[in-house]
């Protein structure tokens, strides 16, 4: 009869391949599921629109603390033309254990006027927002499964009603992510992440407005530093006749910095 020590590898492997199976199935569901909710929703055609976004991200961390800096540009392709500007995103956390941490950060956007890659620019609107946020992190073997909650307020500049006067509207909006990340060996590991976002209206206390399903590899270049090339697929406006739906291609390098 074969010994426990034996057994435990091939028992591991078994509930690390279901585990990812799950995952995997779950990445389906939530790739399609916008679309069917579309279809049983809205009789409206979805617009489509092509992009890529760029982005680069220092991060630092030390026992009790991290945080971060991200840089990203974002542009459309067919044809090509600018969307949006992030500079800079920064983030600030604290450990409260060693699964949970929470922080706050702020991020400002320049962003082009109409939103569409058929039109041209009219003029960049700037967006400051600050946001609150709460991390919990769970590993099972090798898989590592993340949860973040934010909750955000966006101030928007608009053009007013006179030539030259600028304006800013304020919205309140939160987002839930799930995140997997799976090591495929020492320099690769799998990435796959769904995130939800809903937004306060007058006389609705949240109003569901895009969903961003993602799936890609991460490869470590060197110490402490990290490229990740990925898909995703952003579906918006649900409650809208005409929905908007975007494939997306993501390419981001991170920096690591700790005090050791």
């Amino acid at each position: 009869m074969p010994s426990k020590r034996n057994k435990a590898p091939f028992c591991h492997r078994i509930q690390i391949l279901s585990i990812a199976g799950t995952g995997f199935v779950l990445f389906l569901f939530l790739l399609i599921s916008p679309a069917s909710l579309h279809s049983q929703t809205n009789s409206g055609q979805i617009s489509t629109q092509y992009m890529n976004w760029t982005g680069v991200q220092i991060k630092y961390k030390n026992e009790h603390w991290s945080g971060s800096a991200e840089f990203q540009n974002r542009i459309f392709f067919g044809p090509l033309r600018q969307d949006a500007l992030l500079f800079p995103r920064l983030i600030v956390l604290r450990k409260i254990n060693s699964r949970l941490s929470a922080g706050a950060g702020m991020a400002y956007f320049l962003h082009t006027s109409p939103s569409l890659p058929e039109e041209e620019i009219e003029f960049w609107n700037s967006e400051f927002r600050p946001h609150l946020e709460l991390n919990y992190k769970v590993h099972i073997h090798r898989l590592e499964i993340a949860s973040r909650l934010r909750v955000e307020e966006r101030f928007l500049e608009t053009q007013g009603a006179n030539p030259g006067q600028h304006e800013y509207t304020r919205t309140e909006r939160g987002r839930i992510r799930i995140q997997f990340r799976l090591p495929l060996n020492r320099k690769i590991q799998l990435l796959a992440s769904d995130e939800f976002f809903a937004k306060r209206s007058p006389g609705v206390f949240l109003n569901a407005e895009e969903n961003r399903v993602r799936a890609g590899l991460g490869l470590k270049l060197q110490k402490g530093n990290d490229l990740a090339a990925e898909y995703m697929h952003v579906y918006r406006n649900f409650n809208n006749s005409n929905p908007l739906q975007r494939h997306t291609l993501v390419l981001n390098y991170t920096l690591h910095l700790s005090p050791n």
